[in-house]
């Protein structure tokens, strides 16, 4: 896997081509990096994850300075976080709060994009497994926006849409994770 990842990052660097390519076909690319990327990390070889990572984020943002409206685009950003999210820690989490994001971003610019759904929903689970409090999630149920209103605001018309995953911990017991600034 990292032979291919390799042969491929000194093809693109050594060519220059990509640059010339349609927006479309360097979005192709940096698909099948971040894939590559994110298989190297499922099998527990993070470190030769690294330049496929980055380089499927690096073409990932430059379609998005050039289109900031592609949600394919921001579902890539989503696929390389969620990946990077795979080394926990502290530094884990932050990848998988940067991949809600971008998940989140690519669902307001394209609701019905299935992909970016999952991997909302996969970077949600990543996020709680990643934080003290979601040690215990083992599964989850489903992720979709709910209307929510906070106890002193209980008049109508006054529920505000948000993001939520419900997950079910080792103990049977359901979660309903909500983004910490709707809670403020």
């Amino acid at each position: 896997l990292d032979q291919v990842t390799q042969a491929a990052l000194a093809h693109y660097r050594r060519t220059g081509e990509l640059r010339r390519l349609p927006p479309d076909e360097r979005l192709r690319v940096a698909r099948a990096m971040a894939r590559l990327g994110g298989a190297s990390v499922s099998l527990g070889r993070a470190s030769e994850s690294d330049a496929s990572l980055e380089f499927a984020g690096r073409l990932a943002a430059e379609l998005l300075e050039e289109e900031p409206g592609r949600a394919d685009a921001q579902v890539v950003v989503a696929q390389v976080e969620l990946a990077r999210a795979g080394g926990g820690g502290v530094t884990g989490l932050e990848h998988a709060r940067r991949a809600v994001a971008a998940a989140d971003a690519a669902l307001a610019l394209a609701p019905g994009d299935a992909t970016a759904r999952a991997l909302g929903a996969r970077a949600r689970v990543a996020e709680a497994q990643l934080t003290d409090d979601g040690a215990a999630v083992s599964r989850l149920l489903d992720s979709a926006a709910i209307q929510w209103t906070p106890a002193e605001l209980a008049e109508p018309g006054t529920a505000t849409e948000v993001r939520a995953a419900l997950l079910q911990d080792a103990a049977g017991r359901v979660l309903v994770l909500l983004p910490a600034a709707t809670l403020l």
